[in-house]
C-alpha cells in the first residue's frame, strides 16, 4: 500500500529495472559498482524476516534507482546513482558520500540520515523522516502528509524549531559546515514539517568545554589524621572556611 501511495504522491516515473540487483538474503552485502556494475537495486528482508544490509562503496555508476523496504538498511558511501533512492516500510538509509542524481525520498516509517554527499531533492512523504546534517541539496526540500525533515546546523535565517512558513528558502550552515541555500515546501500533498535543530558553533563548544574544566571541583587532599587533623577541626578558622585550613 505504501509503495503505491508514494508512487502517486511523488510521481516517480523511473521504474526499477528488471535487471536490477535483488538483495533479500538477510545478510550484509558490499557492492562496488566500479567492479560489479548493477542496474539499480531492490533491498528487502529475507523470507524469514531478517533485515538485509547493503553497503555501496565508492566507485562506479548505478544506472537506475535503489528501492529499500521492510526493515532493511542501505549505506551509501560513494559512487554515483543516476536516479533516486526510495525508502519505505521501516527501512533505514544512511548517506555519507556519493551523488544521488535526483531524489532521496522516504515514506511509511522509513528514516534517512544524511551526513554527506550530493542530491537534488529531499522528500519526506507520509510518515517518513529525514535527518540532514551534511552534504549538498541542490534544488529543494519537500515534506508532506506527516513527513518530517530535521535540518541540523546553525546560522539559519529562521529560528530553531518548526519553520513558521510553509514555503520559502532556507539558508544557513549544516552541522558539517556545508552552506545551505535551498527552497522548501512543507505542505506538499498535506501538512508536513521542516524542523530546525541548532547546534553550537565550534568555538562555543570549545568555550563550554573549558568552562566545564574550570568549574570541575578539585579533588580534596586526603586527611592527614592524628593531632594535626583534630587541631584543624577545633580551630575557629576551620569553621569559617569549612575545612579549607588543612
Amino acid at each position: 500500500m505504501y509503495r503505491t501511495l508514494v508512487a502517486a504522491l511523488l510521481l516517480f516515473t523511473a521504474p526499477v529495472s528488471s535487471a536490477a540487483g535483488i538483495f533479500s538474503n538477510g545478510e550484509s552485502n558490499v557492492v562496488d559498482a566500479s567492479n560489479s556494475p548493477i542496474d539499480g537495486a531492490v533491498i528487502r528482508d529475507s523470507p524469514e524476516g531478517d533485515p538485509t544490509e547493503v553497503i555501496v562503496l565508492e566507485g562506479g555508476v548505478i544506472s537506475n534507482a535503489i528501492s529499500i523496504v521492510d526493515s532493511s538498511v542501505l549505506h551509501l558511501r560513494g559512487g554515483e546513482l543516476s536516479t533516486y533512492v526510495q525508502g519505505g516500510g521501516a527501512s533505514r538509509i544512511f548517506i555519507e558520500s556519493g551523488v544521488v542524481g535526483t531524489q532521496v525520498a522516504v515514506y511509511g516509517a522509513a528514516v534517512a540520515t544524511i551526513s554527506g554527499g550530493s542530491m537534488n531533492e529531499l522528500i519526506a512523504a507520509p510518515g517518513g523522516v529525514i535527518a540532514l546534517s551534511g552534504g549538498v541539496v541542490n534544488e529543494r526540500m519537500r515534506a508532506g502528509g506527516g513527513g518530517t525533515i530535521n535540518v541540523i546546523g546553525r546560522g539559519f535565517n529562521y529560528p530553531a524549531g518548526p519553520l513558521p512558513v510553509t514555503s520559502g528558502t532556507l539558508t544557513g550552515f549544516l552541522a558539517d559546515g556545508s552552506f545551505l541555500s535551498t527552497p522548501f515546501i512543507s505542505d506538499f500533498r498535506g501538512v508536513g514539517m521542516i524542523n530546525l535543530v541548532v547546534v553550537p558553533e565550534p568555538t562555543s563548544m570549545l568555550l563550554l568545554a573549558l568552562g566545564g574544566l574550570w568549574l570541575t571541583p578539585r579533588s580534596r587532599r586526603p586527611s592527614r589524621g592524628g593531632a594535626l587533623d583534630e587541631a584543624c577541626r577545633s580551630s575557629s578558622l576551620y569553621n569559617a572556611v569549612v575545612g579549607r585550613l588543612c
